[in-house]
């Protein structure tokens, strides 16, 4: 088998399976995400051509152009979050940078207010736990995030 084929050929390869998780949801946690816009219709989640389409849409916020017009922004919260591990003579470099750094890049990307990041940070780090080991609170997260997204002005 080659790269090639891994890379672009569904047969051989496909990501339609990449939200299901190492276990199976529960019930309730499957029917609420069944019907939730982020797992239903992912495209993401899906083989070419309709993964195509999505990676040509996200791509054009990565490209060099872009990427040079948020290198300030970068540097800037880089350097911040740096600043705060050496004034506390250390800490975590995963989750103090290097996440951090992603997190607040990724928001400021898409105009989340640096107010509601902490937010959209517990609620990726709810659908991870969904996806790795759902507990039974699980659900409840779930909705409670759907409910807030619902809540927000279009």
């Amino acid at each position: 088998m080659s790269l090639r084929c891994l890379r672009c050929e569904p047969r051989c390869y496909t990501g339609r399976h990449n939200l299901e998780g190492s276990y199976p949801f529960t019930p309730e946690c499957r029917a609420l995400l069944d019907k939730s816009l982020f797992f239903q219709g992912a495209i993401y989640g899906t083989d070419p051509p309709l993964h195509t389409r999505f990676r040509t849409l996200v791509g054009q916020y990565f490209s060099p152009r872009r990427l040079d017009r948020l290198k300030p922004f970068i540097l800037d919260t880089a350097r911040e979050l740096a600043a705060g591990l050496v004034a506390s003579d250390g800490g975590d470099l995963v989750a103090e940078f290097a996440s951090a750094l992603s997190l607040r890049v990724t928001c400021h990307m898409i105009g989340i207010p640096s107010a509601d990041q902490a937010t959209v940070s517990e609620w990726n780090g709810s659908w991870l736990a969904l996806r790795v080991a759902p507990h039974p609170g699980a659900a409840g997260e779930w909705r409670a995030s759907a409910d807030l997204v619902r809540s927000l002005p279009s």
